[in-house]
């Protein structure tokens, strides 16, 4: 009976993930061959910086008259003012930028996708090593399969966004803290810039133990920083600053507040009369108080485990002042942590470690078909994360076995 239960587990999880593989295919076909709607993803900006220092130099990527000029030529028509899409991210991605992006759009957007896909095969590799081997969960190949079809990753995919390389940071953090290679979460933490009211958070307890990762992360990211100082310039670096704070006000074009899976988007959603500055506000003083929890907490902590990474990430979700959905894809470090928790528990029994990520994913994608459900599906599962991690430790795999 088993033998054939465990049969049609198989059949369905192989089903799901087919099934998924082809509708994101047929997402992303529909998608590059449409002109307003490749144009209209969050690629035009990082293709316009490419060509901006291609054409002009890397100093001036961040000129935003020079960016509008680059992507009304794909749109075919003028852009008002305000409407340019600004590429706000870091500067040492431009170089990269500028060698992969060319006159041909589809074809530059093409090269960028193969990249970012390349980076979360990196950062499910990483994934791997978050779990000790005991811990690792069965089926390792569906497992991992399925992590890589995870919904929200296909989602900064088909935006053109850079969510792979804060992915693949991440996994880099969690891959040091367990095999305690401070390098590594040098490493990590350094590409994590790429969000940098992320790594804010991630930074803070290692002001408290392990602080030789405070040096790597000084020696990557700070060859970083002297790589972004060194091709912008004084002038250069000057429009970095100003777009950051154009963005920072979140009233620009492809801010999009009410589309934010943070505190931000949700207040700025319900029907109350608060302004979105005072919003914003909020928001401010909740990512804020939220540095200082966990300022608190790492004094008082003596080791940090891969658990504690899963709470940090649960916060950075929820009291980031800038979030969107293609940054979703960092849930899956806490789905495949509490998956074990979910697999042994009594409640859930039979229920697979491999079917979290599939399912969600699938959740998430039926979910993004009706606004509403799509609006509020995020912080249930992030709920639904938070409660499962808070009893992580009350729950004893093995007395459960016994039980079963």
């Amino acid at each position: 009976m088993r033998a054939i239960q465990f049969k049609l587990q198989r059949i369905f999880v192989l089903a799901g993930m087919l099934s998924l593989f082809v509708v994101y295919l047929i997402l992303w076909g529909r998608m590059i061959v449409n002109p307003a709607d490749r144009t209209g993803t969050d690629f035009i900006a990082f293709y316009a910086a490419g060509r901006v220092a291609q054409e002009n130099g890397l100093a001036n990527a961040y000129n935003i008259e020079l960016q509008k000029g680059i992507q009304e030529n794909e749109v075919g028509f003028q852009l008002g003012s305000g409407q340019v899409l600004l590429y706000n991210h870091m500067p040492y991605l431009i170089p990269l930028l500028q060698v992969l992006v060319s006159q041909n759009y589809v074809a530059s957007f093409s090269r960028w996708t193969i990249l970012l896909i390349g980076v979360f095969a990196a950062g499910i590799y990483a994934l791997r090593h978050w779990f000790p081997e005991n811990e690792r969960p069965t089926n390792k190949p569906l497992v991992w399969a399925s992590s890589v079809l995870f919904y929200p990753s296909f989602v900064s995919l088909l935006l053109g966004q850079d969510s792979a390389l804060l992915f693949l940071g991440v996994a880099l953090i969690g891959w040091g803290v367990y095999k305690k290679q401070d390098w590594v979460v040098g490493i990590g933490l350094a590409l994590t810039t790429v969000r940098p009211h992320f790594v804010l958070l991630f930074l803070i307890p290692f002001l408290f133990m392990r602080r030789k990762v405070l040096w790597w992360f000084l020696i990557f990211g700070g060859f970083l920083g002297l790589v972004s100082i060194s091709i912008l310039g004084f002038q250069g670096t000057k429009s970095f600053i100003n777009i950051l704070l154009i963005s920072a006000g979140g009233e620009w074009y492809g801010m999009n507040e009410n589309s934010m899976y943070n505190l931000i988007g949700l207040l700025s959603r319900m029907p109350i009369f608060i302004s979105p500055s005072a919003i914003r506000a909020i928001g401010w003083i909740a990512y804020l108080s939220g540095i200082l929890a966990i300022f608190v907490w790492a004094a008082r902590t003596k080791e940090l485990r891969r658990h504690h990474l899963n709470w940090i990430i649960l916060v950075c979700i929820l009291l980031s002042p800038h979030f969107h959905f293609h940054d979703l894809t960092l849930l899956l470090f806490p789905l495949l942590t509490v998956g074990r928790v979910i697999e042994m528990s009594l409640f859930y029994r039979g229920i697979q470690v491999i079917l979290q990520p599939l399912v969600t994913s699938i959740l998430l994608l039926i979910g993004s078909f009706a606004e509403a459900v799509n609006l509020i599906l995020p912080y249930i599962l992030i709920a639904f994360l938070a409660l499962l991690l808070s009893h992580q430790g009350q729950i004893k795999p093995e007395s459960l076995k016994n039980k079963l």
